[in-house]
């Protein structure tokens, strides 16, 4: 015990990634943007929060490299979807490990790709196997939401991560959030 010095404790401070609409990539709350970013995997959790009287949910994924970081996507959207099929095909996921994550556009598409512990990661479900393929928009959706619901299920049992410090959620600076059905 004793004193610490600032870069101590910028470690333990939390630092909060999205996701930039423009590039796909990953932004910083410094609006820094990167095409991805690697930590060992300390789990998942979700926070939800008003925003201009509306309510938002976030599925949340915590990495710590010297840093610890919180990334944030629209819980009921494609990011999400793309992200936790991939997640669920980890078979040693419970025991954290080596994550990157990269994102962004190719031909206005927007993808996100795992490694874990330096193998790439595929999703383990196809469209097909999850009977959304003809589906209308608004059918695959609610659908979506659904295996959304029942995938975070899944990742909590199997790795579920409390931060020790609050999520901030404190936005009044903040843009308003786009549609994340946009991915």
């Amino acid at each position: 015990m004793g004193f610490i010095t600032k870069e101590q404790l910028a470690e333990r401070k939390i630092q909060y990634v999205g996701i930039n609409r423009d590039t796909g990539e990953f932004e910083l709350s410094d609006k820094s943007l990167h095409p991805g970013i690697e930590g060992f995997l300390l789990g998942f959790d979700t926070h939800e929060f008003e925003y201009k009287g509306k309510m938002q949910k976030k599925f949340d994924v915590y990495l710590r490299d010297g840093a610890l970081y919180q990334l944030q996507f629209g819980f009921y959207s494609w990011q999400t979807f793309k992200l936790m099929n991939s997640l669920l095909n980890v078979e040693t996921l419970g025991e954290g490990g080596p994550l990157l994550i990269t994102s962004g556009f190719e031909k206005d598409n927007f993808y996100i790709n795992i490694e874990f512990d330096g193998a790439k990661i595929k999703w383990k479900y196809s469209y097909e196997d999850l009977k959304l393929k003809d589906l209308s928009k608004e059918a695959k959706e609610e659908r979506r939401n659904k295996i959304i619901d029942k995938w975070y299920t899944d990742l909590m049992k199997v790795k579920p991560y409390i931060p020790e410090s609050p999520v901030d959620t404190d936005f009044s600076d903040a843009k308003e959030p786009e549609d994340d059905d946009k991915f």
